[in-house]
């Protein structure tokens, strides 16, 4: 049975942590089929009811993807997009092999996604496409995915937008490594300065008593400077023993910290205020895994009250 309206991939943060294998689907948005997208067949693109390639072609092309969802942006820019012309939307999905705490392996996922979307343009380009007619635009990785292909054209392809391309493990590399100006006829970057750096906080509690709810996050640098997690975490259960983790992020990246606040939060307005006792924490640099992962033992949160305190580097095993 054909699905009726294929959707982008939306996973969850378990999927993070499990892996998941890459995979790639192209949803085909047009002005014909604004509300309901239809995927584009590997190995047989011109099979398409909407694709027209005398028109232009417009891919969009996501990033890394650390907790599975779909990208916050992905409907408005759709629609701003169809508004603004008669093309064709291609969504690229490779939210399976995006969804990874590892952010290294989504980085090596880059260039095998690159030589997919590479058999559908030169199936698009034999049923009469031209490469000045499309346009790649890539945010964070997916920045990088469209420089990939554009090497692959010999920069012939129209235009790329790189959209605040990922900077961890793509500064001071070759340009045939990364997103660069002669990788299409025209490139333009835009930096939102919206990257987030992501950490993974490992958690191990030993209440009696079950424990649901939220852990803020700021690390402070030795100059003093502080910044706090912005990603909007889901409410955790810690059960006594069992460890958890925690996927927080920041809009700023320090290569040295030296010290680390946390408050527990229920998010309750009345009753009993609650104590979350850490047998330890453990906090690892996703985009900078070679980072020393830092940690601290025994200590008890108050609900609603500041901790801050000194990390030490934890002994060296794998997590």
């Amino acid at each position: 049975e054909v699905e009726k309206c294929p959707e982008f991939t939306d996973l969850n943060i378990g999927y993070a942590f499990s892996g998941t294998e890459l995979q790639v689907q192209l949803l085909l948005y047009t002005r014909e089929n604004q509300n309901c997208s239809e995927r584009l067949i590997e190995h047989n693109v011109t099979a398409s009811k909407y694709l027209n390639t005398s028109k232009k072609t417009v891919f969009v092309i996501h990033g890394y993807r650390p907790t599975g969802s779909q990208p916050a942006w992905l409907d408005e820019m759709k629609k701003l997009l169809l508004s603004s012309g008669d093309i064709n939307l291609i969504i690229v999905d490779w939210n399976r092999g995006a969804t990874t705490v590892i952010y290294a392996t989504a980085v090596d996922n880059c260039r095998k996604v690159a030589e997919i979307l590479k058999n559908y343009v030169d199936q698009m380009l034999a049923a009469g496409a031209s490469l000045d007619s499309m346009y790649m635009i890539g945010v964070s990785l997916g920045a990088h995915i469209a420089g990939f292909v554009g090497q692959k054209y010999k920069g012939k392809l129209g235009r790329i937008t790189g959209l605040d391309p990922a900077g961890p493990l793509f500064t001071r590399v070759l340009p045939e490594d990364r997103l660069d100006r002669t990788d299409a006829q025209f490139v333009d970057v835009i930096h939102t300065d919206a990257d987030v750096y992501n950490y993974l906080m490992d958690i191990t509690t030993w209440n009696k008593s079950i424990r649901r709810g939220f852990i803020k996050v700021k690390i402070t640098d030795y100059a003093g400077n502080t910044v706090e997690s912005q990603m909007n975490s889901e409410v955790t259960t810690f059960q006594q023993y069992k460890r958890v983790n925690i996927l927080t992020g920041f809009y700023q990246d320090f290569e040295k910290i030296s010290k680390i606040s946390l408050t527990f939060s229920t998010k309750t307005l009345v009753g009993q205020k609650y104590k979350l006792r850490i047998l330890q924490m453990r906090l690892k640099a996703l985009n900078n895994p070679e980072r020393l992962q830092l940690c601290r033992y025994d200590f008890v949160l108050m609900e609603n009250i500041e901790l801050t305190f000194k990390p030490i580097p934890c002994p060296e095993r794998s997590t």
